[in-house]
């Protein structure tokens, strides 16, 4: 006759029941990530097709921006992305201004900021910011230094009227890396334009 002893009758799960709780937690957890990890890079390819782009940085409010197909229609006031010319995207990749993951000069991604002046404008680069016709642009004034105490580069102070061609860019931050340090910049850089579909708060961007 065989004796069965009460371990012997209990199974794995009944035997170590706080061990299979856990077991059943962390395969609960792998399959919800596992899940949430698929509408996400679904919810991005679905967003990436109709034209989306996600901006994260603080050059323009957080939220999602529709890009547009069609050549751009420049005006003051129109937020655009905007590939660096190669010496400068070296410089800002070597700053850490602007990462790496797209098709600009350095594979670099393009920026996105404001159309200040356009072609006709004049332009001064004020101890308090810069002016566009009269005008000052907020959140415009340059630093001498930035965050990691690395010297900026410095504009003469003007007038500067805007050729033909040329395009100044700002970005309603403080910290921005834009024309207040690189001037006027060439039109022809310019990738798309692009209109606010949602954002966290809005900074006076139009």
């Amino acid at each position: 006759m065989k004796v069965y002893s009460g371990f012997d009758r209990l199974s794995p799960c009944r035997a170590f029941r706080a061990l299979c709780t856990a077991r059943s937690g962390l395969a609960f957890f792998r399959r919800y990530t596992v899940l949430a990890a698929t509408a996400l890079v679904a919810g991005l390819a679905t967003a990436s097709a109709l034209g989306l782009r996600f901006n994260l940085t603080s050059s323009l409010p957080i939220g999602l921006y529709r890009a547009m197909n069609d050549a751009p229609t420049l005006e003051r006031g129109a937020i655009v992305l905007y590939c660096l010319p190669p010496s400068i995207a070296r410089f800002a990749h070597d700053r850490g201004y602007v990462p790496k993951g797209g098709r600009c000069a350095e594979g670099l991604v393009p920026i996105g900021k404001i159309a200040a002046a356009l072609p006709g404008d004049t332009v001064a680069v004020t101890p308090d910011g810069i002016t566009v016709n009269g005008r000052r642009q907020l959140h415009s004034r340059s630093l001498i230094s930035d965050q990691m105490g690395r010297r900026l580069p410095r504009l003469v102070g003007g007038p500067y009227v805007v050729r033909r061609g040329e395009i100044w860019l700002l970005a309603p931050s403080d910290r921005s890396f834009d024309s207040r340090y690189l001037g006027p910049v060439t039109t022809v850089n310019v990738v798309t334009r692009v209109y606010p579909f949602w954002i966290l708060a809005s900074r006076g961007v139009r």
